[in-house]
C-alpha cells in the first residue's frame, strides 16, 4: 500500500512539474537559422599560404612608413607637379603593397590566384552531428544554428550563389522547407543580393544587424571623394573610438603623446580647424594623385568592398576611381554595375517585396557616443562609429552628434501622431523608416559596430522565436529603443528598454573657451614637446 501511495504521489508530482514545462517558452526557433558573418574571414592561397589574417600591421610599420613618406609628401605639396606626386605615390606604395595588396583581386574582380577562405561548408549538407548541435534539448534551433562564412572580397551576388547552395543543403539536412537568415554588416548585403537573385520562397525571417548595404561612412568618403575634416570630430574620434588606439598602436609612445597634446591645444584654441582647413583644400588633390591609384591596386578591385559604398555615392565613386581606366577594368565594372542595379538601388524595394511575400523582416541598427572616422562628410552624424544611423536604419531622422531633435520638430511629430516613434533620448525619429520595417526596427544604444555581444543576439532571438509577428509595440520588454551597457567580458552587460530616466545625453563636443585653463594647457603641451625632443636626442645619441 505504501509503495502504491508513493507511486501515486510521485506520478502526481511529475504531472504538476510538467504543467509549467508544457507552457514554458520554447528554447529556440522552429526554423533553422543561418548566420552570415561580415568582413574579417582570413584569406589563404590553395597551398595554405596566408594572404590576410586579421589585418594586424607589422611592428614599427606606421612609424617607418610615416618617416619614409613624409619627405616625398612635402615635395609633392611644394612642387605640385606630376613628377613629385609620382615619386610620392611610388614611395607610399613601397610600404602599402606588401601589406595590403597581396590579397587584392585582379582587374576583373576575380581571385585569379584561387585564394579563398578556408571554410567551404556551403558545398555540402551539414552532417548528422552538425544538425544535432544546431538544436536545443527541446528540438528547437539555436540562434546561430548554422554559420555561413564569406570571402568578403568577392561580388555579393557571387556569394549569394554560394548562400543559395548552402540554404538548399541546410533544408535537405534538417527537413525544413524554409530558413531564417541573420546578416551582420556585409553579411546583410549578401542576404539582400540573395533575395534579389533567388526570391523569397525559402526564407521565413530575415534579420539585418548593423547592416552596411546602405553605405559605410568611410567607404563613401574615400571612394567618392567626399572627405571632410572637422576639428571637433577629430577630437571626439580620439576620445570615443577605439580605432584611434589601433591607428596609433604602431607609433612610438612619445609620438602618440605629442599628437595627443597637439590635438588638445589646437582644438581648444581653434587652431585645429585652421589647420584642417588647409588639409581640406588638399583633399581633392590627394584623392586624384594618391587615393584612386591605391584603390585600383587594392580594395577597389573587390566588389564586396564596393558594396559598402552607398546608393547616393556609387556613381561619383565609380567615376572618380575608374575615369580613364574603364576599358582596363571593364569586367570588374560589369560586376559593380550589376550589383548596383540589382541590389544597391533597390534595397527598400527588395525589403518591401520580402514583407509582401510573407517574410518577416527586422532591422537592428546601433548608435551611441561613437565618432565615425573624422574624414567623412557625415562626421557630425550619430552612429555606431562605422555606419551613420540614418544609413543603418534605412532613413531614420536623427539629430546631429551631441544634440537632440528640436522642440519644434517634436511638437510637429505630436501633431502628426508620429511622436511614438521618437526615442526617449530625443535623438532619433523612426517614423521616416520605410513602412514595411518601421515597426520591426529596433535601435540599440551603447554598443559600437564591432561589438557583437551574446546578450544582443539573445534579444534579436525574440523576433525569430515569436509565433506571430513581434513588433516594437506588442512586447513591453522589447520597445523600439533599447540600451546596452556593461561588459560582456566581465559578465556585467545588460540590455534594457530605453526610458527617459536612463536615456543618455551625448556630449556636444563644442569648444567652451571660458573653461579653458590657458596656462595649464600650454604648459602640458610644451612639456610634452620637450619630452619628445629629449627622447629623440637620446635615440640619436645611442645611434
Amino acid at each position: 500500500m505504501k509503495k502504491t501511495l508513493a507511486f501515486v504521489l510521485t506520478f502526481i508530482m511529475l504531472l504538476i512539474l510538467a504543467v509549467p514545462a508544457l507552457g514554458a517558452e520554447k528554447q529556440g526557433s522552429d526554423i533553422p537559422n543561418i548566420y552570415l558573418q561580415g568582413q574579417g574571414e582570413y584569406i589563404y592561397l590553395p597551398d595554405g599560404t596566408p594572404l590576410f589574417e586579421g589585418g594586424d600591421l607589422p611592428d614599427g610599420f606606421l612609424s617607418e612608413a610615416v618617416q619614409g613618406c613624409m619627405p616625398y609628401f612635402k615635395d609633392a605639396i611644394k612642387n605640385d607637379d606630376e613628377e613629385s606626386w609620382a615619386a610620392y605615390r611610388e614611395k607610399f606604395m613601397e610600404y602599402f603593397r606588401p601589406v595590403f595588396c597581396k590579397y587584392a583581386l585582379d582587374k576583373n574582380g576575380v581571385a585569379s590566384d584561387n585564394s579563398d577562405i578556408r571554410w567551404q561548408g556551403w558545398k555540402s549538407q551539414p552532417n548528422t552531428d552538425e544538425v544535432r548541435a544546431s538544436k536545443f534539448s527541446d528540438g528547437t534551433y539555436r540562434f546561430r544554428s548554422f554559420n555561413f562564412y564569406q570571402d568578403w572580397r568577392r561580388d555579393p551576388i557571387e556569394n549569394a550563389g554560394r548562400l543559395n547552395t548552402y540554404i538548399e543543403n541546410v533544408k535537405i539536412a534538417t527537413g525544413s522547407a524554409k530558413v531564417n537568415l541573420i546578416g551582420r554588416c556585409e553579411g546583410a548585403n549578401v542576404i539582400l543580393a540573395y533575395l534579389a537573385e533567388y526570391g523569397y520562397g525559402s526564407t521565413n525571417c530575415v534579420e539585418l544587424y548593423v547592416q552596411s548595404a546602405n553605405g559605410v561612412d568611410l567607404e563613401n568618403a574615400l571612394f567618392a571623394n567626399n572627405m571632410e575634416f572637422d576639428g571637433a570630430a577629430l577630437r571626439r574620434f580620439k576620445e570615443t573610438n577605439d580605432l584611434y588606439e589601433d591607428m596609433t598602436n604602431g607609433l612610438d609612445q612619445t609620438i602618440v603623446e605629442l599628437i595627443d597634446a597637439a590635438l588638445e591645444m589646437t582644438s581648444d584654441t581653434m587652431l585645429l580647424d585652421a589647420g584642417l582647413a588647409g588639409i581640406q583644400a588638399l583633399a581633392p588633390k590627394i584623392y586624384k594623385e594618391l587615393i584612386v591609384y591605391v584603390l585600383r591596386e587594392s580594395y577597389g578591385t573587390m566588389p564586396g568592398i564596393w558594396s559598402l559604398v552607398g546608393p547616393d555615392y556609387y556613381q561619383d565613386a565609380r567615376k572618380g576611381v575608374f575615369s580613364g581606366y574603364e576599358e582596363e577594368y571593364a569586367r570588374l565594372l560589369e560586376k559593380l554595375d550589376n550589383y548596383d542595379a540589382k541590389v544597391r538601388q533597390r534595397l527598400v524595394e527588395i525589403i518591401d517585396g520580402a514583407v509582401a511575400a510573407g517574410v518577416k523582416v527586422a532591422n537592428f541598427p546601433k548608435y551611441g557616443d561613437f565618432q565615425v572616422q573624422p574624414i567623412c562628410d557625415t562626421n557630425n552624424e550619430i552612429g555606431d562609429n562605422s555606419v551613420s544611423l540614418k544609413f543603418a536604419s534605412f532613413g531614420a531622422t536623427t539629430a546631429k552628434y551631441g544634440s537632440t531633435l528640436s522642440d519644434k520638430y517634436i511638437a510637429n511629430a505630436k501633431k502628426n501622431g508620429t511622436d511614438k516613434y521618437i526615442s526617449p533620448d530625443k535623438m532619433v525619429d523612426a517614423s521616416t523608416v520605410p513602412a514595411s520595417i518601421r515597426d520591426t526596427t529596433w535601435f540599440i544604444y551603447g554598443s559600437e559596430h564591432r561589438q557583437f555581444p551574446d546578450i544582443i543576439h539573445n534579444f534579436m532571438f525574440k523576433f525569430l522565436k515569436a509565433d506571430g509577428n513581434l513588433t516594437v509595440f506588442n512586447d513591453e520588454s522589447a520597445p523600439q529603443y533599447m540600451v546596452y551597457s556593461g561588459s560582456e567580458r566581465d559578465h556585467t552587460d545588460t540590455i534594457v528598454p530605453m526610458k527617459e530616466e536612463n536615456a543618455a545625453t551625448l556630449d556636444s563636443g563644442n569648444i567652451v573657451f571660458k573653461n579653458v585653463n590657458w596656462k595649464d594647457m600650454f604648459m602640458r603641451f610644451f612639456k610634452t614637446v620637450l619630452n619628445f625632443l629629449k627622447a629623440l636626442l637620446a635615440k640619436r645619441s645611442a645611434a
